[in-house]
């Protein structure tokens, strides 16, 4: 058996405590998100492998309207599938989720991150999921009032424009944490992990 590998660390220089990390699809790139309202981007260098900041996230103007960056704590960050383009979601206390995309600048060879799209939600954001990328371009966000809500984008050329598909209620508790199940074979299906410890949700 291979011996492992030392544990490497790298500091993300957020200003406070940081709740979600987020590998791309290709592990090559990664996400880091934080009490302070910072969203990082990190690459990851082939040669020495060394982890570089080369974005971050601050809520610049997009094609839906002026800045949109959060105002609370971000509790999650997670990738779409790359068939969709380079896509991040945020989910905050804030009570809001966000669409970014990464895009090309005006000057040669750079690259920013735009917001897209916002979901202003019920209550704060506890979890964000997106389904696996052959039910389209969906997402789920639970929240602490118990509610789940699964959003979708028909047209993933125009990422301003998404539809509630679900709206419902699994508790009163909050939901903490979401998963779609991977399966190719079955209609789409979520777990939901909820805070009333008498209660399991696996709504279909």
């Amino acid at each position: 058996m291979q011996a492992p590998e030392p544990i490497k660390t790298f500091a993300l220089g957020h200003d406070d405590f940081v709740h979600d990390v987020a590998y791309d699809a290709q592990g090559r790139r990664l996400a880091s998100v934080s009490t302070d309202q910072r969203i990082r981007i990190w690459k990851k260098n082939k040669k020495t492998g060394e982890w570089k900041r080369v974005s971050e996230l601050t809520g610049q103007s997009g094609a839906g309207g002026g800045a949109t960056g959060h105002s609370a704590a971000i509790w999650k960050v997670k990738w779409a599938d790359p068939q969709f383009g380079r896509l991040l979601a945020t989910g905050s206390y804030d009570k809001q989720v966000i669409i970014w995309e990464e895009t090309e600048k005006k000057e040669k060879n750079q690259r920013q991150w735009v917001s897209r799209h916002k979901f202003p939600c019920k209550d704060a954001v506890m979890d964000i999921g997106f389904a696996p990328a052959h039910w389209g371009l969906q997402i789920a966000i639970s929240l602490q009032n118990g509610n789940v809500e699964i959003h979708e984008c028909k047209d993933v050329l125009n990422l301003t424009s998404w539809q509630c598909i679900a709206d419902f209620k699994t508790n009163s508790s909050g939901c903490n944490c979401l998963s779609w199940s991977p399966a190719f074979d079955e209609h789409p299906m979520l777990v939901v992990g909820c805070s009333d410890f008498n209660i399991s949700a696996e709504p279909e």
